[in-house]
């Protein structure tokens, strides 16, 4: 097991002829946590069952930040993200790696609120064999080459919305325009 936590904090000033401004980012938490040889424990068969090996990674980050501001101008950006991964591997060979991430990004930008939600997860299947019992069967195989077969398959689902609200409306109510998108894909290989 590992655990990793990470601290940034920066704040710059600008002068330029007749403006001064700032800048400020700071990143706390910025955690990850991994855990390898989960394969080993009682519940998943004591290194007897199915995996030959197992492990989960986990990171969250929490981000706040303006860009450039000024006495009259303050436009402040906080983001925040989860992203755990899985990766296991069968006794067989094939592997499964099971990545996904959610995160939610606020911005200021003169009074008004833009706040983006987003989604993403990937399933990727690996898995190489080798095809000589396929190929005698078939008549196809050629005694001194060693055929493999390669399996490869990404599968992907990505959603992200951004609510907007006026500088003159409630934050806490409906937001005055929204918009998104979502994407399902499979890729075989």
């Amino acid at each position: 097991m590992a655990v990793d936590a990470k601290f940034n904090k920066s704040r710059s000033e600008n002068l330029n002829v007749g403006t001064q401004s700032w800048s400020y980012q700071q990143d706390w938490p910025d955690l990850n946590f991994s855990v390898t040889g989960i394969e080993k424990q009682g519940f998943l068969g004591r290194g007897e069952g199915l995996l030959r090996s197992a492990g989960l990674q986990m990171n969250y980050k929490f981000s706040r930040s303006v860009p450039s501001y000024t006495t009259s101008s303050y436009n402040p950006r906080e983001s925040r993200s989860l992203a755990p991964r899985l990766n296991l591997t069968l006794r067989s060979g094939l592997t499964l790696s099971l990545n996904t991430s959610v995160g939610t990004e606020r911005t200021m930008n003169s009074g008004a609120l833009a706040v983006t939600e987003r989604f993403n997860t990937n399933l990727q299947i690996r898995h190489s064999f080798r095809a000589e019992g396929i190929l005698v069967k078939l008549g196809l195989y050629k005694p001194g080459v060693q055929p493999t077969v390669n399996l490869d398959v990404d599968i992907s689902y990505n959603k992200d919305t951004t609510s907007r609200w006026n500088p003159d409306a409630e934050f806490d109510g409906d937001p005055e325009t929204e918009i998104g998108s979502s994407r399902i894909g499979i890729n075989p290989r």
